[in-house]
């Protein structure tokens, strides 16, 4: 993905749980919507008949760092009511575990060729696990906000997670810059779904939007 000046559409992500909310040194919530900046992205389109949905997280820590539950989705949408791996865009923004999140709209990241680098990434996540010693959820999550790079995140210096295993997390990055451009879509591969979820405050902040994995 082109680093996300092109995407002040996002009111974006997360990091640290507490308890029941999971927020990361909140600093800058003065977010639009993606709704009303999407055409910054060409093709990153709200999806018809997931414009009101309701969206519950609660932090996974092993395959992904959430678990997302979607709901209120229409049959249109060809998109299910169920629960997806998930992930922040943001590092320092707050959401709650195990709240509903209503009236959220969900865009398409596939064939936006923008967003090619991190969906590239999302498939291969099984593969690092695989061959890359030390490539967990913390390694993949950092990966995820040094490709959004929103707000933008440095390893060494937002040290949002503990324990990261740098060498792990380098060579998953350096694989996605060198071979992340031009990733095509099958019907079978899994492509980014992004809950815009700037209508809501969370801690009095914009609450983060997240990154859903879908295979639709």
């Amino acid at each position: 993905m082109t680093k996300l000046n092109h995407c002040r559409f996002l009111s974006l992500v997360l990091a640290l749980a507490m308890v029941f909310t999971a927020s990361c040194n909140v600093k800058n919530s003065d977010k639009d919507s993606l709704e009303d900046t999407s055409d910054v992205i060409p093709n990153l389109h709200p999806i018809d008949g997931a414009d009101n949905v309701t969206v519950r997280v609660n932090r996974n820590d092993n395959v992904s760092y959430f678990d997302v539950n979607l709901a209120n989705i229409e049959a249109k949408a060809g998109i299910e009511n169920k629960t997806y791996h998930g992930w922040c865009a943001n590092w320092d923004a707050p959401i709650d575990m195990d709240r509903d999140y209503d009236g959220i709209t969900l865009f398409s990241s596939r064939n936006d060729r923008n967003w090619d680098k991190l969906n590239y990434f999302l498939n291969k996540r099984e593969h690092y696990s695989q061959t890359i010693d030390g490539a967990g959820y913390k390694e993949m999550q950092s990966v995820v906000w040094a490709l959004i790079e929103f707000n933008e995140f440095d390893i060494d210096r937002d040290r949002v997670l503990s324990n990261v295993n740098k060498e792990a997390y380098q060579a998953m990055l350096n694989d996605v810059q060198e071979n992340g451009d031009g990733f095509e879509h099958t019907d079978v591969t899994i492509h980014a779904l992004v809950a815009d979820m700037s209508i809501h405050e969370t801690d009095g902040k914009t609450t983060q939007t997240v990154i859903i994995e879908d295979t639709n």
